[in-house]
């Protein structure tokens, strides 16, 4: 009997002593929601309140992120204008609280691809401008939306 304990012993001993095999796990290269470029200000990581306090500063004061590749959080929704006739696509954040909103309007490259109107997104695209009348109006351009 002293002989089998033994035995089973330094075959555990021996079998716990060999190279463990690894699992290859196949990484994706590129982010699932596009597959162009890392964002340059990717907010999707952040909590509602930053999330909103960026989006605020966003478009307060446009000029910093002009250009730039943002991604956020946010609720999809769909504003008709009777003066213009156009539709507006939105990303709508809150803060922690939900007391305050604010929203980020947006053009998807594939106008066929938009959400249905209250889902959660993740939205990214180019910060750009454009004139409607004599104002001028910050958006994301050539975004990409995945609901969430």
């Amino acid at each position: 009997m002293r002989k089998i304990c033994i035995l089973m012993l330094l075959l555990l001993l021996i079998s716990g002593c060999s190279a463990a095999k690894k699992e290859e796990v196949a990484v994706p290269e590129t982010d699932p929601i596009t597959e162009k470029e890392e964002a340059d200000v990717d907010l999707s990581l952040n909590s509602d309140t930053v999330i909103y306090a960026s989006v605020i500063n966003i478009t307060d004061d446009p000029e910093g992120y002009m250009g730039k590749r943002i991604k956020l959080i946010g609720t999809y929704q769909k504003f008709y204008i009777e003066e213009t006739d156009a539709y507006y696509h939105v990303c709508m954040v809150t803060d922690a609280t939900a007391c305050c909103s604010a929203g980020l309007e947006f053009k998807l490259l594939d106008e066929d691809a938009y959400p249905a109107v209250g889902r959660e997104i993740i939205l990214e695209g180019v910060l750009d401008t454009y004139m409607e009348g004599k104002y001028e109006y910050v958006y994301l351009k050539d975004a990409t939306c995945k609901v969430y």
